[in-house]
């Protein structure tokens, strides 16, 4: 697997920054309680399901349901941690379909914030090994599905890579389009108005 012609999205590379720009460097890095202190959170570990709550510019407490095992508690950390981050609203209060939304957004977050690009590049010559899975999960203290998700999630982007490179030399020469990379402040923005304009038709609706 030649990570070289992965290419990050603009979440990914905001996440990246952040960790980088803190000192988070390796998979030994990525402690829960350091991770959401660079985010603002709190972490607190109860008996119960484990859930975000938080206020647009207040609080961010996430809630870890301490019966799980170690693994299964990074996994679901990053996957919560989504939420304050980006995320308006209550999920109870939302339409499903804009719940559901914000469900997917936080689970690639999830793999994003869990496993680096970065740090996976580290362990490039054991990804072909037939043991990748099992290696990694040591190493990231994670479950092996969720890792198996974000390889599979590389490989799908890096076989889109190829793909484009191969259209691309049977196309004419033409200026290169620049994507412009939302950052996660501009996505909460958009995440917000849409959650803004689901209320309006949900108030629309009520009134016929």
């Amino acid at each position: 697997m030649i990570l070289k012609n992965y290419k990050t999205c603009g979440l990914e590379e905001w996440i990246n920054a952040r960790y980088i720009h803190s000192g988070i460097r390796t998979p030994g890095d990525l402690d829960p309680e350091s991770v959401a202190q660079l985010f603002g959170a709190d972490l607190v570990m109860y008996l119960g399901p484990s859930f975000a709550d938080w206020r647009e510019g207040g609080y961010s407490v996430i809630f870890l349901d301490r019966r799980l095992s170690d693994d299964e508690r990074r996994a679901v950390f990053f996957h919560e941690l989504c939420h304050p981050i980006r995320h308006v609203g209550k999920q109870m209060e939302l339409p499903q379909l804009f719940a559901e939304l914000q469900e997917i957004q936080a689970g690639l977050f999830q793999l994003y914030a869990a496993m680096p690009i970065y740090m996976i590049e580290g362990f490039t010559e054991h990804l072909e090994e037939a043991h990748a899975v099992q290696l990694l999960a040591l190493e990231f203290r994670l479950p092996a599905e969720l890792v198996e998700r974000r390889l599979q999630q590389i490989a799908a982007r890096l076989r889109k890579s190829e793909e484009e490179a191969e259209m691309a030399k049977d196309l004419p020469a033409i200026p290169a389009t620049q994507i412009i990379a939302h950052s996660p402040e501009t996505l909460k923005l958009l995440n917000k108005l849409l959650w803004l304009s689901a209320q309006k038709g949900r108030r629309v609706n009520r009134g016929k």
